[in-house]
């Protein structure tokens, strides 16, 4: 996205801000001045296909700004985890999104990491039971598992509401893909097996298994590994989730029975302590890439660390989260394979 212009002209205890931003908008709005800085931010407007929201700072006279602006389609709804897939495949070299089954004794490696996945996958492939066929990947990431299942001679299908997940699926598997929430699908076909590798968490529960009895055949299998919230009272652990509890109490519920269980929450916590390691060589590598220009503009850094201060306090929380040991405490990582009777 190109910049080109922007004026601003105080009115009073007001900003009125003109712009044009890659000749496609051109308009006004204004923006409260904020008493500790003096500058006018979060502007968001729209028009046509694109959609704005900017930064726009005055420091010590109308003529000096500071600006930021990110685009993007004005209709595009993406999910949070849209960034994530690119980064895990694009800066990390990972192709499957979820966690892995450790071996206890392996190093906290890549390569390690890159094992544990398929370690996982192999062990859903398995679980499928005999002579099922038709299969539906629900949140099916990046495609590797459906690719894997294709090879194998399943009639498989994706569903996802990602548009990055709709590209990758779409370069690996010639499959069909249903792009829609697992929720809101209309789904037409009836199918022996649907897995939901950790999808189930941002599925409303009670929809997880009203809407997979509705899909299933009379013997199908729901097949959910996930991670559960045990304790609700762990702060931020227990955000994410659905309580372990009211999930089992909902698939009783449903009719459906559990036919397979297993615990894997030891074998999958050591992903979090791969995730703390890279997360901290990353922090570091920033804290050294920006030193010098923290030292040469301390009265800068200190104002672009006050906008983006919400943020920094997100990703500091989240580190928090890539701590194994409160994980196990917090949340139990559990495989099921429900039989739809």
């Amino acid at each position: 996205m190109s910049f080109q212009g922007i004026i601003g002209q105080a009115t009073g205890d007001r900003w009125v801000i003109e712009f044009t931003l890659d000749a496609t908008f051109a308009g006004s709005d204004s923006c409260h001045l904020s008493p500790e800085y003096g500058c006018a931010w979060e502007l968001g407007l729209s028009s046509g296909e694109l959609s704005f929201w900017g930064l726009v700072a005055s420091f010590s006279s109308p003529q000096f700004f500071l600006a930021y602006f990110m685009t993007t389609p004005a209709d595009s709804k993406k999910p949070k985890n849209d960034r994530a897939l690119r980064f895990y495949r694009d800066v990390l070299g990972l192709e499957r999104l979820h966690y892995g089954i450790w071996n206890l004794d392996d190093e906290l490696t890549m390569d390690k990491l890159k094992e544990a996945q398929e370690r996982y996958e192999t062990y859903l492939v398995e679980s499928i039971p005999d002579g099922a066929r038709t299969v539906l990947d629900v949140g099916c990431g990046s495609g590797e598992l459906c690719m894997r299942l294709k090879h194998l001679g399943y009639d498989i299908e994706g569903l996802s509401p990602d548009r990055n997940q709709k590209v990758m699926f779409a370069e690996k598997v010639d499959a069909p893909f249903h792009f829609t929430r697992f929720e809101e699908a209309q789904l037409e076909k009836k199918y022996d097996c649907i897995i939901m590798s950790e999808s189930c968490q941002y599925i409303p529960m009670e929809k997880v298994f009203e809407v997979a009895k509705s899909a299933l055949k009379d013997d199908g299998r729901l097949m959910i590994i996930d991670y559960f919230v045990v304790d609700q009272n762990a702060g931020m652990m227990s955000k994410s989730g659905h309580d372990y509890n009211k999930f089992l109490d909902t698939a009783k519920a449903s009719g459906m029975e559990i036919e397979k269980r297993r615990d894997v929450t030891a074998e999958t916590a050591k992903t979090m302590d791969c995730a703390k390691l890279w997360a901290d060589k990353i922090l570091l590598g920033a804290d050294i890439l920006t030193e010098k220009f923290r030292d040469r503009n301390p009265r800068t850094w200190k104002f672009v660390k006050w906008v983006f201060r919400k943020k920094i306090k997100k990703v500091m929380d989240q580190m928090d989260l890539l701590d194994a040991e409160s994980f196990a405490k917090a949340k139990k990582y559990e495989f099921f394979l429900f039989k739809n009777v």
